[in-house]
């Protein structure tokens, strides 16, 4: 479905569809999808679009969901009964206000600091965590994150503040957003892209726009901001747009300069050398990597864990071929990664877990030739992760699929890949579907005539339009 919004605001400007997309640093292809063909950019580009034109996401056709108000409106729409749904006025703000109400009186009866109403958030959600471990606490617990993540929207909508101009002073804003960021990771891993695609461009709108000003409270904005840009850069990954992942991570490190704070950088510049990774631009990905180890010191346990494992990767890759320096960087990862990651007070923006330790340590095995090792390190890590269609899932079923491959067994790959494909397209990650396919090339490489490889076909047909961007 043509988007006439969007083409009805350019063409009342004159500019033509590689104008705007020059201005907004996107390909001319790209953009012509959003006007032609109704695609919803990814947040960044949605703000980038907001600045351009100076209109609304609404304005420019982008928001296929309610508005802010909207959305307050369906969330919060609670009858006497406790019914969903219902229209009673007094009641429709009641949950929202409470919500935000209840952020401000904390800090106030409890004389909390933003970066300790920061920690007690972190503790509520690994509260959370811990109900989702039984089956009927996952569907409460997802329910909370969506809450939480609408927050930062209800607070403009219940004080009639319009898109783009924020009248809210920062004290009233900022503790929303210190509760939301963090739920929309949590959500994200949990299966939520879309909620967490829609709630974003307007957080990357008003982070930006308060962090321009100066005030006390301007790093901790900034660290929020770059909190929000590393998460957009994650949804233009799984999206494979790698040119808007590079630009949103780039911002996150610009936003952690301004908030002075090491441990954003060097998450910003291990993130940017990810891009690369799936570029399979490994010297740039090394050089990136060579980059965050100036931001390393003083850096909690976790940070430097995490560093040295995708330094191991990048060393050992057969094109750099550091494979002894390798060695050493993923030794060095393991004593110094903690025991107990979701205790770092930095987790909630860099959660790597055990999983996500054991998937880069896989990585590196890989290239060393240890894919033996490899699938029994994954083996371990399997059984904590649920086998429902979570982003963490279909990464490990790429990387077991991988190993088993390099081992030469066609029955565990067809299955491992069979997995990952199927599970990539319920959870609406090209990224993921893309490894997959790669993989089945390879296989049909090795066992061109085998009937199980081939009776993947079907599933691997819609590779070729997946064109990265």
């Amino acid at each position: 479905m043509r988007n006439e919004k969007l083409i009805e605001a350019r063409e009342q400007r004159c500019w033509t569809q590689a104008e705007v997309a020059e201005m907004i640093g996107v390909s001319r292809v790209t953009y012509a999808r959003w006007e032609e063909q109704g695609v919803i950019p990814h947040p960044y580009a949605i703000n980038k679009a907001r600045e351009v034109f100076k209109m609304t996401p609404e304005q420019l056709g982008f928001r296929k969901y309610p508005s802010s108000s909207a959305s307050s409106r369906h969330l919060t729409g609670v009858s006497s009964t406790g019914a969903t749904g219902a229209t009673n006025p007094g009641t429709i703000p009641a949950l929202f206000k409470l919500g935000v109400s209840a952020l401000t009186l904390a800090q106030q009866l409890y004389g909390y600091t933003l970066d300790e109403l920061l920690v007690s958030t972190e503790q509520e959600l690994r509260r959370l965590d811990t109900m989702a471990q039984h089956p009927e606490g996952k569907k409460t617990r997802r329910e909370a994150l969506a809450f939480l993540i609408e927050l930062p929207l209800a607070l403009m909508s219940l004080n009639g503040v319009a898109e783009g101009k924020f009248s809210l002073h920062i004290e009233e804003v900022l503790p929303s957003y210190v509760t939301a960021i963090p739920a929309c990771w949590r959500l994200y891993f949990d299966g939520g892209m879309a909620e967490v695609e829609r709630v974003l461009p307007t957080y990357l709108a008003q982070l930006s726009t308060l962090a321009q000003h100066p005030s006390r409270y301007q790093q901790l904005v900034a660290s929020c901001a770059s909190q929000a840009y590393q998460l957009s850069w994650l949804l233009a990954l799984q999206h494979q747009d790698f040119g808007m992942a590079l630009a949103a991570i780039k911002q996150a490190f610009h936003y952690g300069d301004l908030a002075d704070d090491n441990h954003l950088r060097l998450a910003s510049l291990v993130r940017q050398a990810h891009v690369y990774f799936h570029l399979k631009q490994p010297i740039q990905q090394l050089h990136l990597h060579q980059k965050a180890i100036q931001y390393s010191s003083g850096v909690s346990p976790l940070l430097q864990g995490w560093l040295y494992v995708v330094l191991a990767e990048s060393q050992a890759d057969p094109l750099i071929g550091q494979q002894e320096t390798a060695k050493q960087s993923l030794s060095l990862a393991r004593d110094v990664f903690p025991e107990h990651p979701e205790d770092d007070p930095h987790f909630a923006y860099v959660p790597v877990d055990r999983f996500f330790f054991a998937n880069h340590e896989v990585l590196t095995q890989l290239h060393l030739n240890q894919a033996r090792e490899a699938l029994e390190n994954l083996a371990q890590v399997d059984k904590y992760i649920p086998t429902t269609a979570i982003p963490r899932r279909v990464e490990l079923l790429n990387r077991q699929a991988s190993a088993a491959l390099r081992l030469g067994d066609m029955e565990q790959t067809c299955t491992y890949v069979e997995l990952a494909g199927t599970s990539a397209l319920e959870l609406g990650s090209d990224l993921r579907y893309s490894e997959a396919c790669e993989t089945y090339q390879h296989m049909q490489l090795k066992w061109p005539h085998e009937r199980r490889v081939k009776g993947l076909a079907d599933l691997f047909s819609s590779a070729e339009l997946l064109e990265p961007r």
